[in-house]
This record gives C-alpha cells, structure tokens and sequence, in this order.
C-alpha cells in the first residue's frame, strides 16, 4: 500500500512537470527532460527515450555546458539501455569534443566508459578494454575513485564476456576495494554478484555463495528488489548444481517474491520458467504445468522465442513424467518448429551481421583510403611548402648578403673619400708648415744677421774688458 502511494506521488510529481515542458527553455528543459527520462525508463521505456531524445535539440544551443553534458550523459544511458549501441557510438566524438572543450575530466572519463560497454555490446572487446583502462588511468591520476570503481567494473565485466575469468576477478576485486572505500554499498552488490558468477564459470561454487550471499545482504539492506531477485535466482541456480533442493526453492521463491514487487513480467516469465525446471528435477509435473502456464501466457506479450522454446521442452517432459506421452510428443514437435525459427532468426542475423560487418569494413577502407590519400595531400603541401620556405630563405640570405656588400661597399668608397680628403688636407698643411718654417727660418736669419751686425758694431765702439782691465789697475799703481 505504501510503495503504490509513494508511485503514486511520483507519478502525480511527472505529470506536473510534463505539463510544464511547453514554458521551458533552456536549463531548465533539459532538467526536466532528465527527470522524466529517469521516472519512465523503467516501467515506460518507450516514453523515456522520447524525453531523452528531445533534449538533444535543446543541448546543442545551450550554453550551459553542464547540464548539457549530464543531458548527454542521461541520453547514452537510455539508448544504451534500448541496446541501440550504433546510435550510442555515434555521438563519441561529440561527446569526448564537448568534455574536453569544458576541461571536466570525470565526464569525459563517464563518456570513455559508455562507449567501452557500447563496443563490448559490438564484441570489440579490446577497444572497451583500451577505453576503459584508459578512463580508470585518468580517474587515478587525478583521484576520482567513483570512476576508478566504475572503470575496473567494466573492464572486469569485459574480461568475464571473454570467458577470461581468472583476469576479471582480479579487476573486480580491485572495484570492490574502491566502492569499500568510498562506500558504494549497492554499487558493491553488482561487483559481488560478477564475481560470484566468475567463481561460478571456474567451478568454485563454495566461493560463488560467499560473494553471491554478501550481494544479498546489502540488497536486503536497501530493499533493492531487482538486485535481490537476480542474486537469489543465482543462488538457486547454484543450489541445483549442488542438489541442495530445499536452498534452491527458498531462493527461487525469493526471486519470485522480489519480481512481483518489481512488476517485470519478462522477469517474472523466467523465473516460472526456471520453477517449472526445478520442480521437473523433484518428479512434480503437476507444480512444473502449473509455472509453465504462467510463463507461457507472460510470453504472449513478449513472444521470446528462446522461453517459448524453453518452455516447450519442459511441457514435454511434464506430460512425459504424467505419462501423457501424446501430448509430449505435440510439444516436443513444438519445440523443434520454435528451434528451427531460432536457427532461421539466427541465421538471418548472421548473415545481417556479416552484410553490416561488410559494410563496415567497406566504409573503413573508404576512410583508410581517403586518410591515406589526404596524408600523401598533406605531405605533398608539407613538401611543397618546405621547398617555398627554403627558397625565402634563400632569397632572403642572398638579399641580406647584397644588402650587407653594398652597404659595405659604400662605406669602404665614403672612407676612400674621406680618407683622400683627408690626406689633401695633410699634404696642405704639411705644405703651409714647410713655408711657415721657410718663412720662420728667413726670420731667424735676419734677426741673428742684425744681431751679429749690432755686436760689430758694440766691439768696434766700446773698449775691451781686458783693456778697461788694464787701465783700472795702472791708476790704481800710480795713486
């Protein structure tokens, strides 16, 4: 009573914010578009891409570039859940262009393993290994442990596709350390039960149940039904391996019980299905017949050619343990047309797998040619423009050497000039000094003729010292 008022609520919440959608813009539609996308996706799925698919429009001409990318982020996730992974990949390189644009590493580290699960859903295994190796890489560098857990999740889950057990343990026991520490309980519920069916691949069943029965208690903790009834449809399966009947009914009831407060018919379709088996292992055709019609009349809505076939075998077993050995017969000639469908289907997909696959590889090496032909372009231009680059530069050293010449020829003829000017004005100078010295010497001359001239004339004139002498001291006698 409870969880249907609370859906109830929900419901009435949506339906609200529908209404809304025509006054929306922007931000807020994108929102909106999030929060309508997540409410129907499990019980409305068809109406949920449609949410998803409308804020595509609206994310290109946004400017809010955060919510831009959780709109990409909630649209990948729906598509994928749709198994439309050709649509998924298709958005890569916008996607990666726009993280990277916003500098946001954990987006562009969320969009790497979205993709990787999109090229493990193609069976190109070592592309979504290398994505998300390289997503758990950059999350560790710059410390973003809720990616690292999501990461070595994946790549477990990679490794587990390619029956490469022993590798996938290792890299889920690494996620199981990140979500211990950052206590991601229900998230460590999923990496749990993957290791479990790991366990379960190698034969180990005792180390299946441990790690299937530590999913269950943190299932149990949070009332997560659709973890619960997968982990207790496990164990059950485990149980019949071990014939342990009793383990194996009180699980499959469990899973049952979980189921129908889900309200997934297809699940609930399988698990009848696996009822009507386990109660054919216990001899008891009439509760076989009884699980059988409900899974049968669930079908009729999903037409699932691998239950119907299924269950065809078991209602021919049924009959046969009722000894109704007829009606077995007309089941088991059932079972044969439904497997010759199969075989049809499955040969049509094969052969639509190898057209699409041939197509392709046909579309690649279109690409690789054209690539190959746009690298020799791009060289040819590269090689083109190395000669023109070579040839300025040659031209310019030959200009700069001419320019470098003529400047140093001018110089060296301005020099010549001044220096013959220059030795004009010595030899003029040297020239007005010889006269100057001619005409100084001509000077000295004469002034040493006058002298010489005057002192002849003072000699002849005046007496002698040695007379004057003389005479000075005879009167000197006489006195």
């Amino acid at each position: 009573m409870l969880n249907a008022q609370v859906d109830q609520k929900r419901q009435a919440r949506a339906d609200s914010i529908e209404n809304l959608l025509p006054n929306l813009k922007d931000t807020s539609l994108i929102i909106a578009n999030i929060k309508l996308t997540n409410f129907y996706l499990e019980f409305k799925p068809v109406k949920a891409l449609g949410f998803a698919k409308n804020n595509i429009a609206v994310m290109r001409k946004s400017k809010n570039k955060n919510w831009v990318i959780k709109g990409w982020n909630n649209y990948l996730q729906t598509e994928y859940y749709f198994g439309s992974v050709d649509t998924v990949l298709s958005y890569q390189e916008e996607c990666f262009k726009l993280a990277l644009d916003q500098k946001d590493t954990a987006s562009y580290c969320n969009f790497m393993i979205t993709f990787a699960s999109a090229n493990d859903k193609q069976n190109k295994s070592t592309e979504a290994v290398k994505l998300n190796i390289q997503a758990a890489t950059l999350a560790t560098k710059h410390n973003i442990p809720k990616i690292c857990s999501r990461a070595y999740h994946n790549i477990g889950t990679n490794y587990l596709h390619k029956s490469e057990y022993d590798v996938a343990i290792d890299y889920f026991l690494k996620a199981r350390e990140y979500k211990l520490k950052e206590k991601e309980e229900q998230a460590l519920a999923s990496t749990l039960m993957s290791i479990g069916i790991c366990y379960a691949e190698l034969g180990s069943l005792d180390s299946t149940k441990k790690y299937f029965l530590e999913a269950e208690k943190i299932a149990l903790k949070f009332n997560n039904n659709k973890t619960l009834a997968s982990i207790s449809e496990n164990l059950a399966n485990v149980y019949m391996l071990e014939k342990n009947y009793d383990k194996a009914r009180v699980f499959y009831l469990k899973s049952l019980k979980a189921k129908e407060a889900l309200g997934d018919k297809h699940e609930l379709m399988l698990t009848h299905s696996n009822l009507a088996g386990f109660f054919l292992t216990l001899n008891d055709p009439t509760q076989a017949l009884h699980h059988l019609e409900i899974s049968s009349n669930l079908n009729s809505e999903f037409n699932d050619l691998l239950i119907e076939q299924i269950n065809f075998e078991h209602f021919a077993s049924a009959y046969s343990q009722k000894k109704d050995y007829e009606k077995a017969y007309l089941f088991s000639k059932k079972q044969i047309d439904v497997i010759n469908k199969l075989n049809k289907k499955e040969s049509a997909k094969q052969i639509a797998e190898m057209n699409s696959k041939y197509e392709s590889d046909k579309k690649q090496l279109q690409i690789d040619q054209l690539n190959i032909e746009t690298n020799f372009k791009n060289e040819e231009i590269k090689h083109q423009r190395n000669i023109s680059t070579l040839i300025s530069f040659l031209g310019i050293l030959i200009l700069v050497f001419a320019i470098v010449l003529f400047v140093g020829f001018r110089n060296k003829r301005k020099a010549n000039a001044l220096l013959s000017r220059l030795n004009s004005e010595l030899e003029h100078k040297k020239t007005e000094i010889e006269h100057q010295n001619q005409e100084l010497s001509q000077k000295n001359k004469e002034i040493l003729d006058s002298i010489y001239y005057a002192q002849r004339i003072q000699n002849a004139l005046l007496p002698s010292f040695q007379f004057i002498g003389k005479t000075i001291n005879r009167l000197i006698k006489n006195d």
